[in-house]
């Protein structure tokens, strides 16, 4: 179970994007996660006093059928809004989310099947 939102971004979004294409894992989450996960290159700049950094390609080109993360995110399988009342409440709507999940894994929606050991 892996919960993610617009906040997550660069490695935590490569690693979202493995668990999802990989089948290993159900993402969940009131959004896709930021999209700004890609290889940077630094460019000095002639003043010499700062550097620039920029995108130069997008990491993980497998995500999504090709399209990867940059500028797109990683989607989650489910969309689980945050509820005002259950946070003044002190409760994560995610974290409750994922539990009723785990109780009744879905199986049928990852389909990870690791191959038995020797």
């Amino acid at each position: 179970m892996v919960i993610v939102d617009a906040t997550v971004r660069s490695a935590g979004e490569t690693c979202a994007a493995m668990f999802k294409e990989d089948g290993r894992g159900y993402l969940i989450g009131e959004a896709p996660t930021a999209g700004m996960s890609s290889q940077k290159s630094d460019v000095a700049l002639p003043s010499g006093l700062f550097t620039l950094r920029v995108s130069t390609a997008s990491n993980m080109s497998r995500v999504d059928g090709g399209k990867g993360i940059e500028g797109r995110g990683v989607a989650p399988h489910e969309i689980v809004p945050y509820v005002a009342a259950d946070l003044a409440a002190g409760v994560d709507t995610a974290i409750r989310r994922a539990e009723a999940l785990l109780a009744a894994y879905p199986y049928d929606r990852v389909p990870y099947a690791p191959p038995k050991p020797r």
